[in-house]
């Protein structure tokens, strides 16, 4: 079952500037600092907004997947990730309807934009 929205992804050249920008537009509390994640190919900042996050992340490897997806998309909204209570039964349940996963790991899974329209869902186990 999903229990909710957890963030939103936005994926930004310039991770400084959109965080300082959102921040002084919208009065918005950073949660963390710099987080960087080479194994993931990017740096990443968190939002408060609200009781919501938003993930505002700068591709650090210029081959990497999120490199690619901004340079064929451009600026703005990545991902959206949601709370579920069991990220492997809704992943069977969602492969059996035919959707398509991607970069399945331990409490986590994207589902393909191929098959929910464009928009790529990261499901992550929730600790609540």
């Amino acid at each position: 079952m999903i229990k909710g929205i957890g963030y939103a992804g936005i994926l930004v050249n310039n991770l400084h500037e959109v965080a300082s920008l959102y921040c002084d537009l919208f009065g918005l509390e950073r949660l963390t600092g710099v987080m960087d994640w080479p194994g993931e190919g990017m740096k990443n900042i968190m939002l408060k907004v609200g009781n919501q996050v938003f993930e505002v992340m700068e591709p650090t490897d210029p081959q990497g997947s999120l490199a690619r997806f901004l340079e064929r998309r451009g600026e703005g909204l990545h991902h959206i990730n949601l709370e579920v209570d069991d990220v492997e039964g809704l992943v069977k349940s969602l492969e059996a309807k035919g959707v398509i996963t991607l970069g399945r790991g331990p409490g986590f899974c994207f589902l393909h934009p191929k098959s929910t329209r464009g928009v790529l869902f990261e499901l992550i186990q929730s600790t609540k």
